[in-house]
């Protein structure tokens, strides 16, 4: 533009980009405090100076089932990369952020979560396994495998391949996250069972076990959002709090007499009916009629009412979005079950955009510098503009 002139050094770092890491930081509490469940992603980068950073990423999920991926900052690290210091900087950044440890799943592209962990494991099985044994104990060509026809020579190096992924994944099978992460999700659910030679009542009893436990954790959560502590308020039962207001006026309602003009309403009144199920039933009887619907297809189209119309990708999450009315409470259990990510590849994005900024000739910046650009430049193109007062 005729006129612009470019800022000055002294400008951009005492002036804009303070600003500008302010306003990121602003945007990213706003969703951090909005989200009902985080996945924190960390490793650790050596620069060309042999400078070690550690960065961490954060899959958050409001309770409007938005998801966002966050980059949460990285830091400087001194000294050996032990866990003692890893756990450190992961417990600083906590307190940074102002982030409840429990709403964090686990430690763990952008819509493929965790659910896509154990099928695509079961996939690459089949796939590594050139021979199956028939009804009759005889040892055949898988015809399962689209490389039984294609490797002749190599049979021995795809045989090692196969027992390397089985020492490295089998955990997976017996992981609480990695299960309900196939359930959840509507493409898979009990599909994947019978394949990794599991018995699929025992898989169910235990993730109904788990459903039952989300349930109270979700409630107990809900509770303390209701019931804010205040030291001026006196808390007269356990599942309600009581404002100075309702004190002063005297006991609780539930213990006061009936009014007289209540009884000339009662004809009219409808009594309330208990539910027929209530709590952990009533997740479980929503688990059970999720289960029983058929799974749906890997992709979809756009418009269900053309035949031609173009496909897209079915998205867990937006699956339990839609079906949020169908499954009030199942639908918050799925929603931080399927947030959590299938790979760290968000935190590896970051650090391909860290070598970009500290290149050779700029090997003399300083951390906290190339702090603030990294959290600039990672959070950049976050749509946040619903955050925006």
């Amino acid at each position: 533009m005729p006129g612009y002139q470019l800022p000055g050094i002294q400008r951009m770092r005492n002036g804009i980009i303070p600003s500008l890491v302010h306003a990121t930081r602003c945007k990213l509490l706003k969703i951090i405090k909005d989200s009902s469940s985080f996945t924190i992603i960390l490793d650790i980068w050596s620069s060309k100076s042999m400078m070690g950073f550690i960065g961490f990423t954060c899959h958050a999920v409001r309770k409007t089932f938005e998801r966002y991926i966050l980059f949460l900052g990285v830091k400087r690290m001194i000294g050996r990369h032990t866990a003692e210091n890893i756990l450190a900087e992961y417990e600083h950044l906590l307190r940074d952020w102002e982030i409840d440890r429990s709403l964090i799943d686990d430690f763990q592209a952008d819509f493929e979560t965790v659910g896509n962990v154990i099928p695509a494991y079961l996939g690459l099985m089949n796939a590594l396994t050139l021979t199956v044994r028939d009804r009759n104990g005889v040892q055949i060509p898988n015809p399962n495998s689209r490389l039984t026809t294609l490797v002749k020579y190599c049979k021995g190096f795809v045989a090692g391949l196969r027992l390397s992924l089985e020492r490295r994944f089998l955990f997976i099978l017996r992981d609480v996250h990695y299960v309900m992460g196939s359930i959840f999700d509507p493409r898979f659910k009990l599909a994947w069972i019978t394949l990794a030679g599991l018995n699929e009542t025992a898989v169910v009893k235990a993730v109904a076990a788990e459903i039952e436990l989300r349930y109270h954790i979700l409630r107990n959560r809900k509770v303390d959002s209701v019931c804010l502590p205040n030291p001026q308020t006196q808390v007269q039962t356990d599942d309600a709090c009581v404002s100075p207001s309702n004190n002063l006026a005297g006991p609780p309602s539930s213990t006061r007499k009936r009014r007289l003009s209540q009884s000339l309403y009662s004809p009219v009144i409808e009594v309330p009916r208990p539910r027929s199920v209530i709590g952990p039933a009533k997740a479980l009887e929503e688990f059970d009629v999720y289960l029983k619907e058929d799974i749906i297809d890997m992709e979809v189209p756009l418009d269900p009412m053309d035949p031609n119309s173009e496909l897209c990708v079915t998205k867990p999450l937006e699956f339990w979005k839609v079906n949020q009315y169908r499954f009030p409470i199942l639908s918050e259990i799925g929603r931080d079950v399927v947030s959590v990510a299938a790979s760290s590849g968000s935190v590896e994005r970051a650090f391909s955009v860290a070598s970009d900024i500290l290149t050779a000739k700029r090997s003399a910046m300083k951390p906290d510098l190339f702090s603030n650009l990294m959290l600039i430049k990672c959070n950049a193109g976050l749509n946040v503009g619903s955050f925006d007062e």
